[in-house]
């Protein structure tokens, strides 16, 4: 289940907020995927890009921009950090504030697991091969790959619509008033854990 920190930050921020127009940040990064076997990133408001890539580096394209509202003016985005952690083959990436519009661009390795904690947003996931874990406030959520990679999957939406479209397997599903609820067994070695909040979930696995 979506944890309660998360959903808390969800709430806070559910206003519209206009983005400032002002001097954007990149925060771009490249790592060598050796030794790393998850994926572990925080996201706070803006828009999430996984694809996968038969690269042997992890490559990240991050832009912080400034919001109206939240933060004391565009300069502080100049003080907007990547926080980096590694341990026992996990890499932790977040932007150390939540003051900021976040455009995250992934490219990975297609077996390296995914775990993905999000406020608010948009969030796509391309052609993995690995297990994914992705929790959305609110906004959209989508995952696409293959059948033949999955053995599970399971999806939650709090208020909105979940989406499954598979190939093969077996499905359950269940709604009760405004949430639904998914799940899919198949052949394949991995598993996707995809839930959102309030707003959209779509897997599709062809």
């Amino acid at each position: 289940m979506m944890s309660r920190a998360l959903v808390a930050a969800a709430i806070l921020l559910i206003a519209p907020e206009a983005f400032a127009k002002g001097p954007c940040k990149r925060l771009d990064h490249d790592f060598d995927a050796a030794g790393i076997q998850r994926l572990a990133l925080e996201v706070h408001v803006g828009e999430f890009a996984v694809e996968a890539s038969e690269g042997s580096k992890l490559q990240l394209q991050l832009e912080v921009c400034p919001r109206d509202g939240w933060m004391d003016g565009p300069e502080t985005v100049e003080k907007a950090e990547l926080t980096v952690l590694q341990d026992a083959g996990t890499l932790h990436l977040s932007v150390a504030d939540d003051d900021y519009k976040e455009k995250w661009t992934l490219r990975v390795p297609p077996a390296m697991a995914i775990g993905l904690e999000m406020g608010i947003g948009e969030a796509v996931m391309k052609g993995m091969k690995g297990d994914i874990k992705a929790e959305l406030g609110i906004g959209e959520l989508k995952i696409e790959g293959a059948a033949a990679d999955y053995g599970s999957v399971s999806g939650a939406v709090g208020v909105g619509d979940l989406t499954l479209r598979t190939k093969g397997g077996s499905r359950e599903e269940s709604r009760v008033l405004v949430s639904k609820e998914s799940k899919w067994a198949g052949s394949g070695a991995a598993k996707i854990e995809a839930e959102v909040g309030v707003g959209e979930a779509v897997v599709r696995l062809e």
